[in-house]
């Protein structure tokens, strides 16, 4: 080997030697990578019971110093959230307060403008069913709306978002009786916001008290709104009631429902009288007596006050028509007797319904 052929050879054996040197060893155990753990906070959970508490004192606190329409909607909102996670004693005491609570409201914003428009509006709705021709309900209609529009620029932004908000509000248009309109709380709001969370006995009075509700007054224009069949079915559910239930928070109501059910039943009213004295042969409504005769066979507490008055309009009766048959006698002379005759009659059923409500406690 020449000296040439050497100094190759001994330049390709360094470079090779370099090469290996600089790769790294394969079989070596990777060294592992230190990893930074990053710790998340979180947040504990909100005691809901804790929460609620708040929004009784927050309810006290509409209640004094008022709230507006929008704050009463996030109100009920968080009311309904919150019932389930207080006791029952002030779930009962939330259901007294709401009612405050919608009087003061209803009262900070009802003003004779705002009776005024929703009366307009009621009218609007009733032309539909009214006798007159197509052409004159549209006139009337538009006549209508026309004054509407007026009563509306006297309206606050409030009293405008409560009228085209009166469901969410949990707000109804309540007939008074001749023509006058008022808003009130509507019974569905007991119902939506306490129903689930309450025993047996107030889930049913309060389903049925919301269904009983249809926005007006039972005295109608001195008249019942109601027949006297449905007086009847009314009077006889909560009698049941008061038997299966005896206990019921809603007792005292119940009692009161009575009363008022049985007095318009077995008295009726001044242009709807059970003892009318409008014919020679009959002085009792028949519809009347059909309902007072449903609720005697009933077996329920009031059946015996009304046998009680079926016989005593069967027995004057026969007095009316012997009235009837005396002979020569004025008209006048006629039309006192009868109208005395009918004041001695009511005045009998008074006394027994005042008896029977003495013991309804």
């Amino acid at each position: 080997m020449n000296k040439y052929n050497f100094l190759v050879l001994l330049c390709l054996s360094l470079i090779t030697a370099a090469c290996q040197k600089a790769e790294p060893d394969s079989t070596k155990t990777a060294t592992p990578q230190t990893t930074t753990e990053t710790h998340v906070t979180v947040p504990k959970p909100i005691d809901p019971a804790k929460k609620c508490q708040s929004l009784d004192q927050q309810l006290k606190q509409y209640t004094q110093q008022g709230i507006t329409p929008k704050q009463l909607i996030t109100f009920n909102t968080e009311l309904k959230a919150c019932v389930a996670h207080v006791p029952l004693e002030q779930r009962y005491a939330w259901l007294n307060a709401t009612s405050k609570l919608y009087q003061k409201f209803i009262g900070r914003y009802e003003s004779k403008e705002l009776d005024e428009y929703i009366g307009q509006l009621e009218y609007e709705s009733s032309l539909d069913s009214r006798d007159e021709s197509i052409a004159k309900r549209k006139e009337m209609r538009e006549e209508s709306i026309a004054e509407r529009k007026k009563t509306e620029t006297k309206l606050t932004r409030h009293q405008l978002f409560i009228i085209q908000n009166l469901k969410k509000l949990y707000l109804d248009i309540y007939y008074l009786g001749e023509g006058e309109f008022t808003l009130t709380q509507h019974p569905r709001y007991d119902e939506d916001m306490f129903t689930a969370h309450l025993p047996e006995a107030d889930q049913v009075y309060l389903k049925k008290n919301s269904s009983e509700y249809y926005g007006a007054n039972f005295d109608l224009d001195a008249g019942l709104s109601i027949s006297f069949k449905d007086l009847a079915k009314r009077l006889l559910f909560w009698e049941k009631y008061q038997v299966q239930f005896s206990d019921s928070h809603f007792h005292k109501q119940v009692v009161n429902k009575i009363k008022e059910y049985r007095h318009f039943l077995l008295l009726g009213l001044e242009n709807t009288p059970v003892i009318m004295g409008d014919y020679k042969s009959e002085l009792a409504d028949p519809e009347a007596i059909k309902a007072i005769t449903q609720v005697s066979q009933a077996n329920s507490t009031s059946s015996p006050i009304a046998q009680q008055v079926l016989d005593l309009i069967q027995q004057e009766t026969e007095a009316w028509r012997q009235l009837h048959t005396v002979e020569n006698i004025s008209e006048e002379k006629l039309s006192e007797q009868e109208h005395e005759f009918v004041i001695q009659v009511n005045n009998k059923m008074i006394a027994l319904v005042d008896q029977a409500d003495a013991s309804t406690k």
